[in-house]
């Protein structure tokens, strides 16, 4: 059976309009095991993975975004009560080195940033930073596609790629213009919320259970490392995160610096296996949902550049996603706090 990938989300949005200072004089804080706040410490040039994300509070970061929607690709499913093969880092690699086609020629430009404000306590009682989310050039509204935060944006993600998990997750998924708050619009490999770094990982907490919702890096940071971390176990099961430390790379930063030891990190969300179904809700097929990308970390910095295609299947045939999202690294440094009139969606 030949099908047409699913329905590709799209954002309206209002095109980026202003570029402020100047990347700023960088440092970075350490954060023991048993210490949620940021601490003093360390070297800024150092290749570490404390020094791959300063988490000093006001801190910033501030990207361009291209949102792109991709071309269709035929996708045939696997037969019901097939094995639905793993999806693997090293496909996901081999797919990402493959250039995709733009759908309409259409790119939409805006900004996100990212800053460090204080601390917060989740819905489910952890105290974490409070990395603060916010799109300086869109005025939100309550209806707003990329007002929802993290924690809501990623349960809508895994709603759009599962079905079967709707009811459990407490999200609808997608609405009739095929757009599930925000997720198409808002970075998932760089992310907001309640953002925590120990000496053996960086990750933040969602608001259904105190377990670490997400994991950007560990403590090994050689490349040829890879890790695994379960997301939503509370909500589902074989949903995953993969990861590896691709290689070093040398980048050019927005003040005309290169840097010469920033780390490309390769992210696979495997969401697993989905089951297609006719009008009477027979199943008539089943494959698997999985977003990747890439994202580069430079040391005393932090995250640079964001790559991600969304919504690839696999069954008896690969596709490369519907959507891609990359974000660029425009500014970065200390400013009060609340730039830019900067809150944390809820």
């Amino acid at each position: 059976m030949n099908a047409t990938a699913p329905r590709r989300s799209r954002a309206a949005l209002v095109p980026a309009v202003l570029c402020l200072a100047a990347l700023a004089t960088l440092g970075f804080p350490g954060c023991p095991e048993d210490v949620t706040g940021p601490t003093k410490g360390g070297s800024s040039s150092g290749l570490t993975m404390s020094n791959l994300w300063p988490n000093d509070d006001g801190r910033f970061w501030r990207y361009m975004t291209y949102s792109r929607p991709l071309e269709p690709e035929l996708f045939e499913y696997l037969p019901p009560n097939s094995t639905v093969p793993e999806i693997t880092l090293g496909a996901a690699r081999a797919l990402l080195a493959q250039p995709v086609t733009v759908w309409g020629g259409v790119t939409e430009q805006y900004q996100f940033q990212m800053q460090f404000v204080g601390m917060m306590t989740t819905n489910s009682g952890v105290t974490a930073q409070n990395l603060l989310e916010s799109y300086p050039d869109i005025v939100l509204s309550v209806a707003s596609l990329t007002g929802s935060a993290f924690p809501e944006r990623l349960r809508d993600r895994i709603a759009e790629a599962r079905p079967d998990l709707r009811a459990r997750l407490g999200r609808p998924g997608a609405d009739e213009t095929g757009n599930a708050r925000g997720w198409a619009a808002s970075p998932l490999f760089i992310h907001g919320y309640a953002w925590s770094k120990t000496t053996a990982r960086i990750g933040t907490y969602g608001d259904v259970d105190t377990l670490l919702a997400w994991k950007f890096l560990e403590s090994n940071i050689h490349p040829g490392h890879t890790f695994r971390h379960q997301l939503v176990p509370s909500l589902a099961s074989g949903i995953w995160l993969l990861a590896s430390i691709e290689r070093v790379v040398a980048v050019d930063l927005p003040d005309g610096v290169r840097a010469s030891n920033a780390l490309e990190v390769l992210y696979v969300v495997d969401y697993g296996v989905g089951v297609a179904v006719d009008a009477m809700g027979n199943v008539t097929g089943q494959y698997r949902q999985f977003d990747y990308g890439k994202v580069v970390y430079v040391p005393g910095v932090g995250p640079v550049s964001d790559i991600e295609r969304r919504m690839a299947f696999l069954g008896a045939n690969m596709t490369r996603g519907i959507h891609e999202l990359e974000l660029r690294l425009l500014d970065t440094g200390l400013a009060p706090v609340m730039l830019a009139g900067a809150r944390q969606s809820r």
